[in-house]
Order: structure tokens, then sequence, then C-alpha cells
């Protein structure tokens, strides 16, 4: 929830005609009201505890065991689940994150389908000069909330060395974020967030994205 410009234009006018001590109470006032309708993520995390516990039990066998944590990820703005599972073999461990809800937590990234055969190969690596779509970002991998966001990204590129054609096939890569280090994941940092807004739209991934992580390569058009 934002304050209104309308109210904050408002409420200067009236600090303007008030004496010192006046606009000192009303600043504090305001200032205390914007502290309070701060999204908290303790409610969050609280309903994701309870949910994790009601629906997800932990196993241990002779030969293994299944445990799961789940917590709130502000980030992703969703509750995950974490399980680990292992077995009697030392190889077979796995672990994994999923969104809790869905069961998967997907984020997408837009590139071009000139590139696509060799994503599927080695990856998206995040460090690409010639076809970076800005040249003062941050080296990493993009990834856009939803199909729709990613894609626009690219139409917006303003790399010359990107041949104008390639703009006629962009294709969007879903990406299983729970296959990724959660530690790497960040909001955007070259992302404006409007300010009526709490959806993040664009993520930045500082490492490389493994093939076991690509999903899904479409055409974006």
């Amino acid at each position: 929830m934002h304050l209104k410009k309308s109210s904050i234009l408002l409420a200067f006018t009236v600090l303007s005609a008030c004496t010192n001590q006046e606009a000192t109470t009303k600043e504090e006032s305001i200032n205390n009201e914007i502290q309070v309708v701060q999204k908290s993520t303790v409610q969050d995390k609280i309903k994701c505890e309870e949910f994790g516990k009601e629906n997800f039990k932990d196993m241990y066998m002779d030969d293994g065991y299944i445990v799961f944590e789940y917590y709130y990820s502000p980030k992703l703005d969703t509750c995950v689940l974490q399980r680990e599972e292992a077995g009697p073999d030392p190889g077979m461990f796995v672990y994994k994150l999923y969104d809790m809800f869905t069961k998967e937590i997907l984020l997408y990234h837009a590139t071009f389908d000139k590139l696509a055969k060799k994503i599927e190969k080695i990856g998206i690596l995040a460090r690409g000069n010639r076809i970076r779509n800005f040249k003062e970002v941050e080296p990493g991998v993009y990834l856009g909330i939803n199909p729709e966001f990613a894609g626009s990204m690219v139409e917006a590129s303003e790399n010359e060395n990107i041949p104008e054609d390639w703009f006629d096939e962009i294709v969007i890569i879903s990406v299983d974020v729970s296959k990724l280090d959660l530690s790497k994941l960040d909001v955007d940092p070259n992302l404006i967030q409007p300010e009526d807004s709490d959806v993040i739209h664009s993520y930045i991934y500082r490492a490389n994205i493994p093939t076991n992580a690509i999903l899904e390569i479409k055409d974006f058009r």
C-alpha cells in the first residue's frame, strides 16, 4: 500500500502552515504511518511454516531419509519448500527447492533463436559481452517474472552488435528456479521498482544457469 501523491502534497501544505513544534509532531506521525503500512514478511513466514508442518512430514527409514524445511522467500514472494532425500548409496542424495504450492518455481529468460541450440548444450552464461542488451548493466543472467516482461527487455535492447534480423526470432526460456542456488538470485539492480506495486518483475542470477534448469525454449511471438 502506498500513500497517494495528493495526500502527501496535502500533508506538506498543512505542515507549512504550522509551528515548528506542530510540524515536527505531524512529521513524526506521517513517518510512523509509513512504517506501519510497509509490507511485513512475519505473517507470511508463519503461514509458510504452518502449511509446511501440516502437509510435509519428515520420513526416516533404515536405509535413508526424506526431510523438509520451509520458509518464506521475500525475493520470490512465495513459500519455498526445501527437500533433502538420501538413500543407502552415498550417491543417492537429492537436494531440491520448490514452490510449496505449485511444486515448481519458474522464471523466464529471453534471448535469440540463433543462440538456442548452444544454450541447450551449455546452459545460459552469465558473462556474455557481445550479446548483452545494455552496456552499463551488471553481468549476470536476467530473469523476468513472466514471458512478456522477459521478452520486452530484449526488444528494448540497446546493443548495436546484435544483428537486426535476430529480433524477429526472440525465444523465451523457462527456468526451474529450484535447480538454482538461491543465494545468487537477487532483485534486478537496474530496474526501477514502481511505487504503486510490490511485484518484482525482474531478477538477476549471478552465475551460469545449468542445462538441467532449462525446462522449455519456445518462440516469444
